[in-house]
Parts: structure tokens; C-alpha cells; sequence
């Protein structure tokens, strides 16, 4: 599957923007990330809900496939919709958005794709973006919730801190984020995991730093998180 310059290409406070180019159907195995997904494939607009456990995705059967990855807690702003019932589902956008978030979606993606030049797709991303930016007020908890799940701070201690109980705190996280807070420190844990692997950590010494209890826990959890095996990720820096 070949991936153009834009397969990277980060929206502040959005998310990634995000494009494949198959000359034929291809799937692979997917980590599970969090976020939710806007996905133009064979003009057909499907809403991928939160990730929280490892998928198959697959490209259009021809041409040109993109999507906005929205930044997990920013997608139910976003669409305006809460997220809990698409979590690890896919829809076509029809089945879940207004019929006026769908042509709005339909509409802009399609510009990027269809853009020609440098510059005309640099004004469909900044058309793109300035749609689905999200107004702030309001939103700081999320950027609370990632740093508390980046740091492993257990669930009362952040709800301590939000000045809410932990089952409201739990029912705020499924309508923004589509699951709950356990499950985002699980998530980001795993991605932590995967980079030490991928940087050289032995599975060993990437459970401990990580914060699993072992070894055998690491691997179940990449199994199911990421589809894969600690072996499978671990790049051993080569001697010399």
C-alpha cells in the first residue's frame, strides 16, 4: 500500500489527516489508537468509531482512500454526537450523522481529493480543519485525562482532580472519548509499549517500564491492542 505526503499531516487540536493510494483492495492489521476516524472510501463516507482493540482495515478497491483521525475526546465535538455506541464499529455515515454533517463531510473530503495542485490542497486542508475545529471552553478535562492516562494515575485520583465522582466521570469519557478511562490508559500504555519495543527494549524491560506486571501480560495485552506479539515488534539495536 503506498502512502502519500499528507499520511502524517497533523491538524492542530483535530487530529492526523491521513491518505492511502492502492492500485488494488488491501487490508492489514491495525493497532487499536483511540481515535476515531472520517474515512472517504470509493466516495462512500464511513464513520470508523474509536479503536480499542486491533482491526482489520482495508483500502478502496481503487484510487485514492483519506480520512481525518480525530484525536481521542475531540471527535463527539467534532461530528456533534456522542460516541459510546461506535466504539470498534464502522458505519457508513448515513446510519449515524445528520444528513448535513454527512454532505459537509462528503463535500470536503472530496475537495482534498480531487485537489490538483500544491496549493489547491493546501486550501482544502485549511477548509477541512477550520470545519471540524472544536471551540476550547469547555474541553480542558481531555487534555487532563490524556496526561493523567500518559502518566498511569488511577481513576479516583483524576476524578479527585475533575471535582466529579468517578461514575460520572466514567459517563462524560463514553459520550466523548466512546469508552472509559481504564480503557484509555490501556490504550496509551500499549503505544508506549510499542515504541519502546520498536526503539530497541528488550519485551522484558519494556513490560517493566511500561507498567505491565510481566511479561506474559504485555504480550496479551499487544495481542489483543495491537494484533501482535512483543517479539514481533522488538528491533534489537544491532552491535558495532
Amino acid at each position: 500500500m503506498t502512502t502519500t505526503a499528507y499520511r502524517e499531516l497533523k491538524l492542530d487540536g483535530i487530529g492526523v489527516l491521513w491518505c492511502t493510494i492502492s492500485q488494488q483492495k488491501e487490508s492489514a492489521v491495525l493497532p487499536a489508537d483511540g481515535c476515531t476516524d472520517l474515512i472517504l472510501r470509493d466516495d462512500a463516507l464511513v464513520v470508523a468509531g474509536p479503536s480499542t482493540q486491533a482491526f482489520i482495515g482495508r483500502s478502496g478497491e481503487q484510487g485514492v482512500t483519506l480520512g481525518l483521525r480525530f484525536l481521542p475526546g475531540t471527535a463527539d465535538a467534532a461530528l456533534g454526537m456522542p460516541l459510546g455506541r461506535l466504539r470498534d464499529l464502522h458505519f457508513d455515515a448515513a446510519d449515524v450523522l445528520t444528513p448535513d454533517a454527512q454532505q459537509r463531510g462528503l463535500s470536503l473530503l472530496r475537495q482534498l481529493r480531487d485537489a490538483s495542485t500544491p496549493e489547491a490542497k493546501r486550501i482544502a486542508c485549511v477548509d477541512l480543519a477550520a470545519e471540524y475545529a472544536h471551540p476550547s471552553a469547555g474541553r480542558k478535562w481531555v487534555a487532563v485525562a490524556h496526561d493523567a492516562a500518559g502518566r498511569g494515575e488511577a481513576a479516583w485520583m483524576l476524578a479527585q482532580r475533575l471535582a466529579s465522582s468517578e461514575r460520572h466521570m466514567h459517563r462524560r469519557m463514553v459520550a466523548s472519548f466512546g469508552y472509559g478511562y481504564t480503557t484509555l490508559r490501556r490504550v496509551v500504555r500499549a503505544e508506549r509499549a510499542r515504541v519502546m519495543l520498536a526503539t530497541g527494549l528488550n519485551p522484558t524491560e519494556t513490560a517493566h517500564r511500561a507498567g505491565y506486571s510481566d511479561q506474559s501480560h504485555l504480550s496479551r495485552e499487544l495481542q489483543r491492542l495491537a494484533g501482535t506479539t512483543p517479539s514481533s515488534l522488538f528491533a534489537p539495536v544491532p552491535w558495532g
